[in-house]
């Protein structure tokens, strides 16, 4: 599985469209929708992948392969 399909899978388990999501992090939808698609050519800081993790309610475990998924990507 790859960052792209780990995030979105989360973030739809909680029933969370992507406009709310985006609020609830502090970043703006067309952000986090190209995020999402994989069309942002750098994925999302460290402080933003802390958000995300936060927000998506992710265990410990889950939370380091996001970050990983993430560094991956990079």
């Amino acid at each position: 599985m790859d960052f792209r399909s780990f995030l979105r899978s989360k973030r739809e388990a909680l029933g969370i469209s992507q406009n709310k999501f985006a609020k609830l992090v502090g970043i703006t939808q067309s952000y986090y929708n190209g995020v999402e698609r994989g069309e942002i050519k750098n994925p999302p800081s460290e402080e933003i992948l802390d958000k995300f993790v936060t927000t998506l309610l992710l265990t410990p475990e889950e939370g380091n392969k996001l970050k990983y998924l993430a560094a991956i990507e990079r």
